[in-house]
């Protein structure tokens, strides 16, 4: 790039920031007004990203310490021209200004808070000498501020440039070096192709003596409070509605924030979460499908939440009791009784199940589970929020008996004859084919008959009907009756009555 280009930048670089100036700092001190004759309002998307810029390079000076500013001659020339021709900036030196009258002195400008320096960057012996004739470099604590300045410059220049400002005050016990470099990728710079993403500035840097390196691109910075406050960035929409997120997160993306000291302050690096490049806003892509839970969005600061949620069951920690098989099979079975019962943390009986385990668990009644059946609206609020039938089976809600929730591993059940009309559904995993993955069901248990269910207790719904429960007892006396008689006609007389049944079971001569 050749040095009308630079300028060329650095005009509309000044415009920008006259706007940003006009804009948001009305209570302070305007001081580029000076140097844009003709100020031009810029697009919101231009005004955010160079306050942005500015805020980034915000640096505090302490009173008593000199502000050394440096820059090509041509350009420091005419920027002399204009501090000593504006009262309000020449008033800002004090007394005892020298003013150089050779216009190839290096040091146009000095004075016991201000200096105007006349140099090449990339002469660094020039630099060093004009430096040394102002101030005793070995003893003093130096703050280097340069922003895109050696952007610009070629790879090899800037980088004997950075490796020689590492050495400055290094030996001094308070000595700070800090560095704050803007790379611009949106315009021809000479460094980018070596030094193209955020980890290899960093490792540049590094490299050549600083002993500590942080960097951040600006959308990082824009989102950090090392920077700014929430409060500071939503502040800046009282100035002018903005709208432009995505925009302004791509314009970030291609700038960076560094700052490197030459002593370690012996705290660990936080390695960035930053993986790839931002995608282009205005390119098609194709679609995409997400399962999970969502959450994010923008804050009204203007950031992104990127916060990490965890959650951990309530009941993680309760203990409940499970049905475990005994025996290495998949059928558990509820007459031979070929499990045992284990009590252990929620938490550890669903491991069992993930891991493989034969474990089976049916919920009970909270309020009363000896008297009064499982129902998952009173037992699992929650979770009934998420199960609702379909209004084609309303009359199962209405005539609703129990609504169960079990839990099940690598295991088959059999319970007994379901007495009463049920519907299950399969919420995770798979009933007829059980795997080491969970199983999740809801069972709902329904009155499809008028009358006839059996009187009295019956919490898991498993009682027989009324009228079998008593035939039962009849069948038992009826059968006690024919225990005097010989074992051949006591099956002649008793097949006859089961044939009677089967007749009377098949017509309504009941």
């Amino acid at each position: 790039m050749k040095f009308a280009d630079t300028n060329k930048t650095n005009s509309s670089s000044i415009a920008s920031k006259r706007s940003v100036e006009r804009l948001y700092y009305p209570n302070e001190p305007h001081f580029f007004r000076f140097f844009v004759k003709k100020p031009q309002r810029r697009a919101p998307l231009i005004n955010r990203g160079y306050w942005l810029r500015l805020r980034a390079i915000d640096v505090i000076i302490s009173d008593g310490s000199l502000f050394v500013d440096i820059d090509y001659p041509h350009l420091m020339r005419k920027k002399r021209a204009i501090v000593l021709q504006t009262p309000q900036l020449r008033d800002l030196l004090g007394t005892g200004v020298t003013i150089s009258k050779d216009d190839n002195d290096p040091v146009l400008l000095e004075s016991a808070k201000y200096c105007q320096l006349a140099c090449d960057l990339r002469e660094l012996e020039a630099l060093r000498r004009t430096l040394d004739s102002i101030l005793l470099l070995k003893d003093a604590e130096v703050l280097f501020v340069a922003e895109v300045s050696i952007t610009y410059m070629d790879t090899a220049s800037a980088d004997a440039l950075i490796k020689w400002a590492s050495g400055i005050g290094q030996d001094h016990p308070f000595a700070k070096t800090m560095l704050r470099h803007f790379e611009k990728l949106n315009t021809p710079i000479k460094s980018v192709q070596q030094y193209p993403t955020v980890d290899s500035q960093r490792e540049r840097f590094k490299d050549r003596g600083w002993a500590q390196v942080d960097i951040w691109d600006l959308w990082e910075a824009w989102s950090s409070s090392v920077f700014m406050t929430s409060a500071e960035r939503m502040a800046l929409d009282q100035v002018e509605p903005f709208d432009e997120w995505e925009e302004l997160m791509l314009f970030g993306r291609h700038y960076s924030v560094l700052h490197a000291q030459a002593s370690s302050t012996g705290v660990e690096d936080t390695a960035m979460e930053k993986q790839a490049p931002a995608r282009s806003v205005n390119k098609q892509t194709r679609d995409g499908f997400f399962k999970g839970l969502y959450c994010g969005g923008l804050r009204p600061d203007g950031t992104l939440n990127l916060d990490r949620y965890t959650w951990e069951l309530d009941i993680a920690k309760e203990v409940v009791v499970a049905h475990e098989c005994s025996d290495d099979t998949e059928k558990m079975d509820f007459n031979s009784k070929n499990f045992r019962y284990v009590t252990d943390q929620f938490k550890k009986i669903i491991e069992k199940i993930q891991s493989g385990g034969r474990l089976y668990i049916r919920s009970l009644s909270t309020d009363n589970p000896t008297d009064q059946p499982a129902n998952l609206e009173n037992d699992f609020p929650s979770l009934a929020e998420d199960f609702t039938l379909p209004e084609e089976l309303a009359f199962v809600k209405e005539n609703l008996f129990s609504s169960i929730l079990r839990i099940s591993g690598r295991v088959n059940m059999w319970l007994h004859y379901d007495v009463m009309a049920n519907v299950y559904a399969q919420v995770h995993g798979s009933k007829p084919t059980p795997t080491s993955d969970l199983s999740v069901a809801v069972n709902i248990f329904f009155r499809d008959l008028q009358d006839g269910y059996s009187t009295g207790r019956d919490v898991y719904g498993n009682r027989d009907l009324a009228g079998y429960e008593k035939g039962r007892q009849e069948v038992a006396k009826i059968a006690k009756s024919f225990g005097q008689l010989p074992a051949d006609i006591r099956r002649f007389y008793l097949d006859r009555l089961a044939d009677e049944l089967r007749q009377a079971a098949g017509g309504d001569g009941l």
